[in-house]
């Protein structure tokens, strides 16, 4: 008698991308940060032959904040259906804003943004119509000029930010998604509603088992074959070895890219 298939879905060999229940379980036999990790098939997907493991690694946790945050928790509507409307993304040049915009424009939504202005063109070209300065002292009264809009979502989730789109939203107030949690720094009118989750482990929620099942089978392997633009990445040398090293430079600022290490290699690699 054989042993049983340990998957219905994936075969020896199969090149995958997961999302483990590390943090839901803490368990160190889920933790990336190992050169074998377990995991579990329901929150795993083919990738692509067209896609390196790089940007396999790269594109699904900021892309899954983005989604999770604009069409679970915002009500945005999934990729086929047609919209029209507007969506301010604030902190558009990141890889969670970046995504955001693609979402958004990919619906068929207005886009409006905000970055740096050197990096204007980048989020143009991700699809937004009017990319604007979040330095500029005017920079609520322009964001209010083309308003109202229909979903707005912060990526960056600062103070700074979050008091802006607390100001773009009056009169009338609103709500707004980020991916920090309010706090007593952010000037939030009475009227003005922060919508915060872990976004990231959305498909480890039972409660998303619907979405987690529409993520892995029909999303993610789409954007991972080429309908959404990677964002930037930089692969380190070094392996598991500069881990900490890499996070140190991401937690201080000193990383502008996405950091990507493989845990097969050698640190003299």
């Amino acid at each position: 008698m054989g042993l049983p298939a340990l998957s219905m879905k994936f075969k020896k060999g199969d090149r995958v991308v997961s999302d483990t229940p590390v943090y839901q379980v803490k368990q160190s036999k889920y933790g990336g940060w190992q050169k074998f990790v377990v995991s579990r098939e329901a929150t795993t997907a083919k990738i692509p032959t067209s896609t390196t493991f790089e940007d396999a690694a790269a594109i699904p946790f900021s892309l899954l904040t983005a989604v999770a945050a604009l069409h679970l928790h915002l009500g945005m509507n999934k990729p086929g259906t047609k919209c029209s409307g507007k969506v301010l993304i604030w902190s558009a040049s990141g890889s969670v804003g970046g995504y955001a915009v693609q979402y958004a424009a990919g619906l068929g939504y207005e886009v409006v943004a905000t970055a740096s202005p050197r990096k204007f063109e980048y989020v143009r070209g991700l699809g937004a119509s009017a990319v604007f300065d979040y330095k500029d002292d005017e920079i609520v009264s322009k964001l209010k000029g083309l308003g109202p809009y229909d979903f707005i979502m912060t990526a960056s989730g600062d103070a700074i930010g979050a008091s802006a789109l607390s100001e773009v939203l009056q009169p009338g107030g609103g709500t707004f998604a980020s991916v920090r949690p309010q706090s007593d720094e952010m000037r939030l009118a009475g009227n003005v509603h922060l919508v915060y989750d872990f976004f990231s482990m959305t498909t480890q929620k039972p409660e998303n088992t619907a979405f987690t099942e529409w993520w892995y089978r029909d999303y993610l392997p789409g954007a991972l074959g080429g309908n959404v633009t990677p964002t930037p990445l930089e692969k380190r040398p070094g392996g598991l070895n500069k881990i900490q090293e890499a996070c140190a430079d991401v937690l201080e600022g000193r990383a502008s890219k996405k950091l990507v290490l493989d845990p097969q290699a050698d640190v003299f690699e």
